[in-house]
């Protein structure tokens, strides 16, 4: 005897505003500018953003975003936890967005991203300008750092859009635009692993033509994760 399908459930979830957009869309001391693909964590009841893109259309130019911010949503208010880069400055993230963000401890990690090769075309967006630094803002300290690579150690290459995610005291990395590989950092050692490489992929149909007929090999190449 067949059984009848059960009620859907009302969903029950309500949106509040807690900080409404305020002027100018690019920020003041007083609250964060416009901005997407930025990094966004979650440290001590608080939200913490950092770095991100956003047009500027009132003056007709891209506002590239690199400085880092924390939300308390007890009291709604902003406060910013580190300046932006400046041209030169070796001290802090360069504007970039589409990186992947996690908080380890009292730390968040920014890994990779996009900045569209601004710094040399400014009004020309230029594809593939990717990276492959690891970042690591200490919040209690309100500072940045880049973490070195260590000669003759394997690590991931360049890359954006892609996901990453804590597991057992280790960052997985897993693909981006046209990858399907898969890394693992302890976060320790900061040493990386290759859980799973990429293969000759079909980036413009999110597939990965080399794994699509086998299910246990991996979800292929994908991005936006």
């Amino acid at each position: 005897m067949p059984v009848a399908p059960r009620p859907e459930s009302p969903l029950v979830a309500n949106w509040t505003e807690l900080d409404p957009q305020l002027e100018p869309a690019w920020g003041t001391n007083a609250h964060i500018g416009v901005r997407y693909s930025h990094g966004a964590v979650s440290h001590a009841g608080k939200m913490v953003i950092s770095h991100g893109y956003f047009y500027n259309h009132k003056k007709h130019t891209p506002a590239w975003q690199s400085d880092t911010w924390a939300f308390d949503p007890a009291n709604a208010s902003w406060a910013r936890l580190h300046d932006a880069w400046t041209d030169g400055d070796t001290l802090v993230p360069s504007p970039r967005y589409s990186f992947s963000t996690l908080v380890y401890k009292d730390s968040i990690l920014m890994f990779g991203g996009d900045d569209g090769g601004h710094q040399q075309s400014p009004m020309n967006y230029i594809f593939g300008a990717y990276f492959d630094e690891l970042w690591i803002f200490d919040i209690l300290q309100k500072a940045w750092r880049l973490q070195p690579k260590t000669a003759g150690k394997p690590w991931p290459p360049k890359r954006a859009l892609h996901g990453a995610t804590l597991v057992n005291g280790r960052m997985h990395v897993y693909g981006g635009l046209g990858l399907s590989d898969h890394w693992a950092m302890d976060l320790e050692t900061f040493d990386w692993l290759k859980v799973r490489a990429t293969s000759k992929s079909l980036a413009s149909a999110g597939i990965d033509i080399h794994y699509k007929n086998d299910a246990a090999s991996g979800p292929g190449t994908r991005h936006s994760l």
